[in-house]
């Protein structure tokens, strides 16, 4: 498949109703660190806005890490944020133990889809503020990666846009923290970058 791991349809095939990707814990933390995950996930919200297919990311992890502590060098409080910042914008984040789970879970949703209780996808959502003003998802367009630091406490949109110009990539950036937290960029302070490099490094 172009995009996602497979697909789940109504009976017949009439309506792809869920398009999923499926990661164990190594895949994801490895596919994080590389930005692997965030262009997979955009093209697969891509074609979800295309189809009305739901999104879903399916992570087969036996545990529930701790948010003290690393998992193959990133922080685990950060593979969290990432994947609940998925999860707000309207991808379904689910956690099953292990394969033979998956398989299961997969097999219920299956169920539903021919019981015509199909999950949709509303990439349209507006949300408005106590002000009045309305804010749309193309608002926060940009790289996944960016996105993804700004579930960071402390970390705008605009802050978000200056480290990964510097850096590039979340390797860089780890690879750069392991040696000293200061960033270097106007505008972020110390405690903000004490904050991205616990998140980052635990």
């Amino acid at each position: 498949m172009d995009v996602g791991d497979f697909e789940i349809a109504s009976d017949g095939g009439v309506k792809v109703a869920v398009i999923a990707e499926r990661k164990t814990w190594g895949d994801l933390v490895g596919s994080i660190s590389s930005n692997h995950l965030q262009e997979q996930m955009s093209r697969m919200i891509e074609k979800c806005k295309a189809t009305g297919a739901r999104p879903m990311l399916i992570i087969e992890c036996d545990r529930v890490a701790s948010w003290v502590g690393r998992s193959g060098g990133l922080g685990n409080k950060y593979i969290d944020c990432v994947l609940m910042k998925y999860s707000l914008e309207g991808v379904s984040v689910v956690r099953t133990r292990d394969v033979e789970h998956t398989r299961d879970v997969v097999m219920w949703i299956k169920k539903r889809c021919d019981a015509g209780k199909l999950p949709s996808f509303a990439p349209t959502l507006n949300v408005t503020s106590a002000a009045g003003q309305t804010y749309r998802k193309k608002d926060y367009a940009g790289s996944a990666w960016c996105n993804m630091l700004t579930a960071i406490n402390g970390v705008s949109k605009a802050k978000a846009k200056s480290i990964e110009l510097k850096f590039g990539s979340a390797r860089a950036l780890m690879k750069h923290l392991e040696c000293t937290e200061k960033l270097g960029i106007k505008g972020i302070a110390k405690g903000t970058e004490g904050a991205i490099s616990k998140a980052l490094l635990g």
